[in-house]
């Protein structure tokens, strides 16, 4: 049996209804298969396509302003994720 490294997976989104929002934060950390060392970790900003709600900007910290400029496009987020999760 071939043991595989662990990947832990957290997001943020930009509302509570997942039909009209979009994740605007993903980290995850990869780790050995004992979990006891870190492999990589990423702390990704994504740049949202629909408006942030209030409340939800108030949990998560989302700012317009401080986004700019340090947010990916979910597409890369979602293929750098995807890469990490191959090893």
């Amino acid at each position: 049996m071939t043991v595989k490294n662990l990947i832990f997976f957290d997001c943020e989104t930009g509302g509570f209804d997942p039909r009209k929002v979009d994740m605007i934060e993903a980290a995850w950390i990869l780790t050995d298969p004992s979990g006891r060392e870190v492999l990589r970790r990423a702390d990704l900003r994504i740049f949202p396509k629909r408006p942030v709600s209030y409340r939800a900007a108030a949990i998560n910290g989302y700012n317009p302003w401080t986004w700019q400029g340090t947010a990916y496009a979910l597409e890369l987020v979602r293929d750098a994720l995807l890469v990490d999760a191959q090893d």
